[in-house]
């Protein structure tokens, strides 16, 4: 499966990533072949785009194919020509002779397909466009349609490639450095065999020159005498894709526009029938697995090379389980089982197999490999001489002639595999090596068809790890996809002169940091939320300045030939928006957490102080109504702050930049996307419109072994560990000496270890119980089965882990939005809050007790973590997706709901509301009037009346 996701992310950067109208035509009536192309079709009309192939090997029964899926079936006509060559021809084993043959089969099969009603309705219908045309590099003449629909071709191959397309892509191309397929001997060559495959690869060459103006005539015939000829045609192909690994195509040296597939047809492992799976447990000494392929019929070998067979098998101990396409085969003796069908990749995966006797063929050695099953080879057909020399090159078993085979050399080739266990040995080293590649193939596949490389710009200026952690592997990853990336970092991910290719990190930790530390040393135990959100905005304003200033980024933004494509922004950072004018580009805004500093309302998602809470309330959950006035009091009151703060930062941009620049408010509707580093449950499961990207957990890692000196501690804890850490971002040796106290006081009155991060050399009154540590890894150490506890600072990232891990928690938040998630562990029952303004040793540590004696605390933890991982796509690969999304569309302007940015009058039509009241008003006062004027007539009348 990975080889498809492969192919698929290839094909993403020949066609820009709108759905395509994509044509498939495979004309070889074979389903060795057909297997290849089959899985790329489905999975890019899975991805929306409307595919119609042309095939004789329908992928579906007719009128059961997929959603944007059409298979014009010309098996009959296709098949009817095949098996008359296979009769006349199956059994010629001269390499020159066969393919003097094979040009003229194809010719004839894609004669025979043009001829048939479905293909000339196709043809004949000039208003049917497409985009894209796949063709089998092998079958020349189907490249006609790039003609037809005006298309760029990728020439898709089944296994490596003849018929000169290395050539045409600009390839390395050497008859005995680099063989093709068609040569029957490739390695450890005398003299006069040199001579001998020179021979035979420049005569196949001189053949298939031959045969070229064959099919021009052909083309002529069927679609008039001006039609270009088949080297011209050959110009539309812009890429190739073929289904071996680069090892079995002698690492040939290739441009980029020649993919390796190899395996591309393999599918994820089945369970196998269940007579099948009681036939090969049930045997005593192994199965010899024998069969011949799809194209060789074994029944019509020479009745004396068949014996051989039937005799060999007789004399063997291991069961032998033979492909054979009869009801029965001559000479069969009881240790042999025939089938006229197998499942053959999962067969071959159980461990009683000890060897596979094949043709040879690619699909067949593909499934061998990957199974770690050892090969005896007996080629016949096409490629199969060419594998099987590749057998006894890698060691990975032996190869076999039909014409020179007897009973002896089929024995003794038998026992010498099995017998030898460096055959299994290396086929595993081999199938290690093959599957070792950064890319699944499907991914690489998807990435060529539909998007194109880009310039990214990555402006994350908060001198914060924890926020930093979330973005890197987001621009890392774009840049391996081939993205060319630039990071404006207060954390440089690497070293400087040991990025990776592609990416360039612009280093401004020590201008940023210098801010930062300042305020932590004059801020850092602020804990009252309105007063600290005084703060933070001249904070980020102040780094970011300090940012614009440095060398490095003034050399950025004064290089007038630069250019973008996309722009990634910390949302939490306004200013920072200024980019997108200076480059004209879209905008993908990036929370390290969920949205503040209108975000939400910005990009028209639901907003409600008390339903969607944004991360800076401090109460959640079941309040009072006073509780409800006080946290709308809070809400409304960091509004208006930052609403008037806006303004100090348009006078800072205005001082670097000009008064003509846009304001703030007109640089955020530059804005395309949001990204949010958390779950949708996190964020009460908000309604958003679609260009919200919800990334919970992007920052996480896999897990890695710990340090040795760790393990062992964490490993001999007696009664387990509570792990102790305030982040990043909170520097506990500033606590109140008397908070600092119950700590120690309580740890050392425990029978727990404590594991405590601390960043001096020395803990005041630490207890025995007691370690410290200036740097921990912390998601591994949380995965350790030891930990009890985790008592935290509450910040996200921390969070995060700590579910992934399961470890329930005891919150003491401090900063930011970790007063919020203190609150959704109490919700979720995963954990408990403290404030540090009443912390006394006796409520620590009766909720230390409390957490660790109920076990409810890590059932529920282990719950949640189960919901919030189950996941269609981890959230890099959905960050990535919708990243290129953005720029295949160049922007997403159209994923906008029509509330963002505007502001409550417009959203709640308060102009139409007054209009409407005012109105009604004057309509009542109307009415009201003339009934007083009506009432008054009446009572002056009867007043009169009285009179009289």
């Amino acid at each position: 499966m990975w080889i498809l996701k492969l192919i698929i992310f290839v094909l993403t950067a020949i066609y820009k990533g709108h759905s395509a109208k994509i044509l498939g035509v495979f004309p070889i009536p074979s389903i060795s072949h057909q297997v290849v192309f089959r899985p790329v079709m489905i999975e890019l009309a899975r991805r929306g785009h409307e595919v119609t192939v042309i095939t004789p090997d329908p992928a579906f029964a007719k009128g059961q194919t997929p959603l944007n899926f059409t298979e014009i079936d010309v098996h009959d006509i296709s098949y009817k020509q095949w098996h008359k060559f296979l009769e006349e021809y199956g059994n010629v084993s001269d390499q020159i002779k066969f393919m003097t043959l094979v040009p003229d089969l194809i010719r004839e099969v894609f004669k025979e397909l043009l001829k048939s009603f479905e293909v000339k309705k196709l043809i004949n219908d000039k208003n049917r466009k497409f985009d894209l045309l796949f063709v089998e590099s092998t079958a020349r003449p189907a490249i006609i349609f790039s003609h037809l629909y005006k298309l760029p071709v990728i020439s898709f191959s089944s296994a490596s490639d003849i018929f000169k397309m290395y050539e045409k892509a600009g390839a390395a191309s050497h008859a005995l450095l680099y063989p093709n397929i068609l040569h029957k001997r490739l390695f450890n060559l005398t003299l006069w065999e040199k001579i001998s495959e020179l021979r035979v690869h420049f005569t196949l060459e001189n053949i298939f020159l031959s045969h070229e103006s064959k099919e021009n005539e052909m083309f002529k015939k069927y679609f008039g005498p001006h039609i270009p000829g088949l080297s011209e045609l050959e110009k539309n192909i812009h890429m190739l894709f073929l289904n071996v690994h680069h090892i079995w195509d002698s690492n040939r040296p290739v441009p980029p526009n020649v993919i390796y597939l190899g395996g591309l047809h393999q599918k994820p492992e089945k369970n196998l029938p269940q007579e099948l799976k009681s036939y090969l447990d049930s045997s005593k000494h192994g199965i010899i697995y024998v069969s011949f392929g799809t194209n060789v019929r074994p029944s019509l070998f020479p009745p004396e090379k068949l014996k051989v067979f039937t005799s060999v098998f007789s004399q063997l101990k291991y069961d032998i389980l033979f492909k054979w396409e009869k009801d029965e085969l001559p000479g069969r003796s009881p240790n042999v089982k025939i089938s006229k069908w197998l499942p053959q990749s999962d067969l071959l995966r159980h461990p009683n197999v000890k060897l596979f006797i094949t043709q040879g063929g690619l699909q067949s050695t593909d499934e061998a490999i990957t199974a770690a099953v050892p090969l005896l080879a007996i080629p016949m057909l096409g490629d199969q001489w060419f594998n099987a020399e590749h057998y006894v090159k890698l060691k990975i078993g032996k190869k076999l002639l039909m014409e020179s085979l007897t009973e002896e050399a089929l024995s003794n080739a038998i026992e010498d595999i099995l017998s030898d266990n460096s055959y299994r040995d290396n086929i595993v080293k081999l199938k290690n090596i093959m599957h070792d590649q950064p890319q699944s193939p499907l991914e690489r596949a998807v990435w060529w068809t539909e998007s194109d490389s880009a310039k990214i710009l990555g402006v994350f200026p908060l001198p914060s790890i924890s926020h930093q952690v979330v973005f890197r592997p987001v621009m890392i990853e774009l840049a391996r996809r081939g993205h060319e990336v630039t990071v404006i970092t207060p954390d440089p991910a690497f070293p400087k002169g040991q990025t990776p290719p592609n990416f360039t990190e612009i280093d401004v930790h020590d201008i940023s940091y210098t801010q930062w530390n300042k305020f932590l040393e004059k801020h850092g135990n602020v804990s009252d939320q309105i007063k600290l959100m005084t703060l933070i905005p001249d904070l980020m304003m102040k780094v970011f300045e300090e940012q614009l200033k440095s060398f490095e980024v003034k050399k950025l933004i004064n290089d007038k030939n630069r250019k973008f494509d996309l722009l990634f922004v910390e949302s939490l950072v306004r200013p920072a928006f200024i980019f997108s004018h200076l480059y004209r580009v879209p905008v993908i805004a990036f929370s390290s957490f969920s949205g503040i500093f209108g975000n939400y309302e910005m990009i028209g998602a639901a907003s409600h102080a008390l339903i969607y809470p944004n991360p800076l309330h401090k109460r959640l959950f079941n309040l009072t109504l006073w509780e409800k006035i006080s946290e709308l009091y809070i809400h409304f009151t960091i509004d208006t702050l930052l609403l008037e703060h806006v303004s100090t930062e348009q006078e800072m941009l205005n001082g670097y930049f000009g008064p003509n620049i846009p304001n703030i408010s007109e640089l955020e509707k530059n804005i395309h996307m949001l990204f949010l580093n958390v779950h949708p449950i996190w964020d009460f499961n908000r309604p958003v419109p679609p260009n919200v990207v919800y990334l919970g957990g992007l920052h996480q890692k896999q897990k890695e072994d710990l340090p040795q000196d760790l393990q062992f501690y964490l490993d001999s804890s007696k009664h387990g560990v509570i792990y102790v850490s305030f982040g990043t971002n909170v520097r506990p040796s500033l606590f109140p000496p008397e908070k600092l106290k119950v700590f120690t006081n309580v740890f050392s009155q425990l029978k727990y270890d404590i594991l405590f991060k601390w960043e001096k050399d020395e803990l005041p009154g630490r207890s025995p119980n007691v370690k410290i540590s200036k740097w921990l890894p912390q998601s591994d150490l949380l995965q350790h089965p030891k930990l009890k506890l985790f008592i935290t600072q509450a910040g996200l990232q921390s969070t995060d882990e700590a579910l992934t891990a399961a470890v329930p928690l005891l919150a003491i938040p401090m900063l930011g939005d970790q007063w919020f998630n203190a609150e959704q562990y109490v919700k979720f029952k995963i954990g408990k809050t403290l404030l540090m303004e009443t912390l006394t040793e006796e409520i620590l540590t009766k909720a230390i007790q409390d957490v660790i004696s109920d076990n409810s605390y890590r059932e529920n933890i282990i719950k949640l973590r189960n919901i919030m991982l189950d996941q269609p796509q981890s959230p890099l690969e959905r960050a990535i997706w919708w990243t290129e999304y953005v720029l295949r569309h160049g922007g997403a302007l159209h994923l906008k709901t029509p509330a963002a940015h505007m502001d409550l009058t417009e959203y709640y039509e308060l102009k139409l509301v007054i209009l409407l009241v005012g109105v009604s008003i004057t309509i009542k006062i109307f009415v009201l009037s003339i009934l007083y004027y009506a009432m008054s007539k009446l009572n002056i009348r009867k007043s009169k009346v009285k009179e009289n």
